[in-house]
């Protein structure tokens, strides 16, 4: 068995190093936005591709074919949002190390306008994977609300990182908004520290509100793990998970050792970090005792979030038991 130059073993085994490319059924295909060319072969570091438009371009649908994008100084940056409609292929970030945040690879997109451009990224496929990236919208059109848009059914996303840089004035921005059935999001960070929002209200770090992805999109069976949220509040109705609808929320969504972190220079301390709209009516919000907030007034007090540790006073703390 033989390795290419950074180590990467020709046919599928794990890497020299930290990162990893999983054994395959399916292709596996390289993205270098500053070395590669789109002429290459594309299955070899040294033939790699430049962009990751033409490298999804070229996976077969439902193969489970691998695309490892190089982790660099140089984003790859779309002409338009990337839409991600197939199912089973795997993007991996690769830049010596799986990270929760400033991952080497980055995909974003600065100013595509149109109905289809509302996100850097847009999956609306089935079991797809997202591993070691960073995914950012620096969009000023007025479609380019979200850097990630998640409507699709069990997609994974592990060590990945979703940053809206652009609409801090924007109440109906968000750095994600996830529809999706089943998604998975595993030592995730979503928002930023280092941004202050101008937005009076909402402007959360997460948005859950159905049908923005699709016509039929819903939150069902989510789940997150070890995540970060993350703002910087210019005001007390700002939050960094939001829900518009009674029914945006399908049968269960679940936070597991998840921290809710607004930054100690913020300008305020949003009122609640999960906040609803309305009581969910067909499903409910769950988060586990690990789960922390920092710098904002309660975890949540709108019926339909259960915090299922320590409930303090409503007077005091960051947590109540609001189911």
């Amino acid at each position: 068995m033989t390795t290419f130059a950074d180590g990467i073993f020709q046919f599928g085994g794990l890497p020299v190093g930290n990162g990893t490319i999983p054994t395959t059924f399916g292709n596996v295909y390289f993205v270098d936005a500053v070395n590669g060319v789109n002429t290459g072969s594309g299955s070899s570091p040294a033939g790699a591709w430049k962009t990751v438009e033409y490298a999804y371009s070229r996976v077969k649908n439902n193969n489970d074919d691998i695309i490892a994008i190089r982790g660099g100084s140089t984003d790859n940056v779309l002409a338009a949002s990337l839409a991600v409609t197939g199912s089973r292929v795997h993007f991996i970030g690769l830049d010596g190390g799986w990270r929760q945040y400033g991952q080497g690879a980055k995909i974003s997109v600065t100013a595509s306008s149109g109905a289809t451009n509302l996100a850097a990224l847009i999956n609306t496929g089935s079991r797809n994977t997202f591993t070691n990236l960073k995914v950012i919208s620096n969009s000023v059109v007025a479609q380019g609300l979200y850097a990630l848009a998640e409507g699709g059914e069990y997609a994974q996303y592990s060590n990945c990182e979703f940053y809206l840089s652009s609409h801090l004035d924007l109440t109906t921005a968000a750095h994600a908004v996830v529809n999706g059935d089943s998604a998975q999001f595993s030592n995730c960070t979503f928002g930023s520290l280092a941004d202050a929002i101008t937005a009076t209200s909402l402007h959360p770090a997460l948005l859950l509100t159905q049908n923005i992805v699709t016509a039929s999109s819903v939150c069902r069976d989510v789940e997150f793990l070890d995540c970060l949220f993350w703002t910087q509040a210019a005001n007390t109705a700002n939050n960094l998970v939001y829900s518009g609808g009674a029914t945006d929320v399908q049968r269960m969504m679940l936070f597991k050792r998840c921290g809710f972190i607004n930054n100690k220079i913020a300008g305020a301390i949003p009122a609640q970090a999960i906040q609803l709209a309305a009581t969910l009516t067909v499903g409910q919000i769950i988060l586990d005792p690990e789960c922390f907030g920092a710098n904002v007034t309660k975890l949540s007090t709108s019926t339909g979030v259960i915090v299922t540790g320590s409930a303090t006073s409503s007077s005091a703390g960051i947590g109540v038991n609001a189911a």
